[in-house]
């Protein structure tokens, strides 16, 4: 089962963020047309079950439909009554809508896992498709609180831990699911490098790591809207033409909220870090 609620209390939440008057889609100069298929879900949950549905789409559902890479705008409690909650979600086209939506619930992690506690809550629902602007999908992210922050912390942390992982077995093709397709990285010399170039550099394997792993306890994300950034202590050990290496250096890690989920769009990376005075030498 894919969606849940009543006809009119579905329709009426669409209806409901129009602007008035009704935008009109609008063109790219290139042409290509930049509205998106729009869902509107809502759901008709059984009493005194609507704090439980909110926890497990907080802590589960979302970071699953991040993975997915399916574009959440907003979910949360209807403010009109105890029983209705509402999930508004984002797509390219319709055509993206059922490949995604087709992936997502045909998952081991919903049919097995997530399934059988979120169905148990719900009455009924219903869902609404509509075509709209980019212009009237930015404004419902602004009007309507978004995703937790704890949410959004837990899922970005993963993603930055997943990222260091990926480069340190020169996995390319994981690199770029993860890397914005407009990322920089400056270093702390001043050398910059693009998203390109670290993938040409990864499929390459132009490096061999031993290590490339955050130091523990040293990772903190915070949270600003759309915008997460990641600190943490990256330990660094390998070979490159030849040459070995092992250092250590802070770096800072931007991620932005799209569509498809959070990117790492721009990195920034310390100078080597002096090395580790041991007790009797620091006396």
């Amino acid at each position: 089962m894919k969606a849940l609620l009543s006809k009119r209390s579905g329709i009426a939440l669409a209806l409901a963020w129009m602007p008035t008057p009704l935008a009109t889609c609008t063109e790219s100069p290139a042409g290509r047309p930049t509205t998106r298929a729009v869902e509107f879900r809502s759901y008709n949950l059984k009493p005194a079950t609507r704090e439980e549905f909110h926890r497990l789409v907080r802590e589960e559902g979302l970071p699953l439909l991040r993975r997915f890479e399916i574009d959440v705008v907003a979910h949360g409690p209807s403010t009109h009554d105890d029983t209705s909650y509402y999930l508004i979600r984002s797509f390219a086209d319709r055509g993206e809508r059922e490949r995604k939506e087709d992936a997502f619930y045909g998952s081991q992690e919903w049919e097995k896992r997530l399934s059988e506690r979120v169905m148990p809550l719900v009455e009924s629902y219903t869902t609404v498709v509509l075509d709209l602007d980019e212009t009237t999908v930015s404004g419902m992210r602004a009007r309507v609180v978004g995703p937790s922050t704890d949410v959004d912390r837990r899922v970005v942390a993963a993603l930055d831990t997943e990222y260091q992982a990926a480069v340190k077995r020169n996995d390319a093709e994981t690199m770029a699911r993860i890397l914005h397709e407009d990322f920089v990285l400056v270093t702390g010399n001043g050398n910059t490098f693009t998203r390109e170039e670290l993938l040409r550099e990864a499929t390459r394997r132009e490096i061999s790591y031993e290590r490339q792993d955050e130091d523990a306890g040293t990772q903190a994300v915070r949270i600003w809207g759309n915008t997460a950034v990641v600190t943490a202590r990256l330990s660094i050990k390998g070979v490159r033409g030849g040459v070995p290496f092992d250092r250590r250096l802070w770096f800072s890690d931007t991620y932005v909220r799209t569509p498809r989920g959070w990117r790492y769009a721009f990195g920034q990376a310390s100078l080597r870090l002096p090395p580790k005075r041991s007790p009797e030498r620091s006396r």
